[in-house]
């Protein structure tokens, strides 16, 4: 634990993994390929355990397909709480990776999608986000470590001994005297460790199908998520003195309690 302390506190991390030539590989871009990575492989172990009746190359087709909308909607998210940066500057819209990727956006994206993709496939929209809800957790707790390479969604100054460096550039104006920050993306790395575990745990005992996992992970993330929003100092608008990924919480939150208590007695099954 030291020496991951040490880690935090002195290396100063950099965007760019490596330059080949005018091509420049961002550390962001490559933790979401490794999220999407690991993300496939949860699901498919989980297809292949409880033997859900789901073929490898349709599972393939489905993540492309997440991938697509779940990029689409986190960017517009995060363009939205940044609007006025963005109307500025809106060819940098499409910078994706240079990081500014709201989880939000992309749940709300790919939960249209999933509804219209389970209806033509024949497959309950709560099947499929239980089974999904796993590799969720496990590929955002993966991609938070690109806000820490791109020094962005860091927290309030701190002197503890993991503060990390952000640099000048980086910093709010007035925060132009400090140097050391909360790494509020390692906290949300290892609330989502946590609730992935929870998660793994409980499929065991519940059976996918009804949304009851799905219902955990949104109570549980958007816990979290509103505990660690108030240490950010990242701008977002306000709305009744919280910011708007906390008001995004408490909806989530109340989402997933309905899911728990009013949908756990519904008829387990994989269609509508």
């Amino acid at each position: 634990m030291s020496e991951l302390v040490k880690i935090f506190h002195n290396y100063r991390p950099q965007p760019i993994l490596v330059q080949l030539g005018p091509i420049f590989i961002y550390f962001y871009g490559v933790l979401i390929v490794f999220a999407i990575i690991f993300g496939f492989y949860l699901t498919w172990k989980l297809i292949k355990k409880y033997r859900i009746n789901i073929s490898f190359d349709e599972l393939v087709n489905l993540t492309i397909y997440l991938i697509i909308f779940g990029l689409i909607g986190a960017r517009l998210y995060h363009v939205l709480t940044e609007i006025n940066y963005y109307i500025a500057k809106p060819w940098e819209i499409f910078y994706f990776w240079q990081g500014g990727l709201g989880i939000f956006g992309a749940l709300i994206a790919n939960f249209i999608f999933l509804f219209f993709y389970g209806r033509k496939r024949g497959y309950s929209l709560w099947f499929i986000l239980d089974l999904l809800a796993p590799a969720l957790l496990l590929g955002e707790a993966i991609g938070r470590f690109g806000n820490w390479f791109n020094q962005e969604n860091f927290g309030y100054p701190t002197s503890l001994a993991w503060g990390i460096p952000i640099e000048l550039i980086y910093r709010p104006i007035q925060y132009v005297s400090f140097e050391y920050f909360h790494p509020t993306f390692f906290y949300q790395f290892i609330w989502n460790i946590f609730v992935l575990i929870f998660l793994i745990f409980i499929i065991k005992k519940i059976k996918m199908g009804r949304g009851l996992i799905f219902g955990w992970y949104l109570v549980l993330y958007s816990l979290g998520r509103f505990i660690i929003e108030f240490l950010r100092v990242n701008y977002q608008p306000m709305i009744l003195d919280l910011r708007l990924a906390q008001l995004v919480c408490l909806l989530l939150f109340a989402s997933g309690l309905y899911l728990i208590f009013f949908r756990k007695t519904r008829k387990l099954s994989t269609i509508n």
